[in-house]
């Protein structure tokens, strides 16, 4: 993980690397075909990881990158699903 967190330098790439640290693929296929949501514990320690490696500081920012990562994760469910 940590080296994932070191080689990587665009933040979204990061937190799709490091998604399968915290989340199965079971789990990303099920969130999808089920209409379930990941784990929120578990994605809000993948955000605090992500935003301590890329700090931003303003809040609003905060938000609107992280909501841009949640939509590539869940791009990665609806593709994880058809594999």
């Amino acid at each position: 993980m940590q080296e994932v967190l070191e080689k990587e330098k665009e933040r979204h790439r990061c937190a799709l690397k490091l998604l399968p640290f915290f989340v199965t693929s079971e789990e990303l296929s099920n969130s999808t075909h089920s209409k379930r949501r990941l784990d929120v514990r578990k994605l809000q320690a993948l955000k605090v990881l992500v935003v301590r490696q890329f700090p931003l500081e303003c809040t609003t920012e905060k938000d609107k990158v992280w909501k841009s990562i949640k939509d590539k994760i869940n791009s990665k469910c609806s593709l994880n699903k058809h594999k």
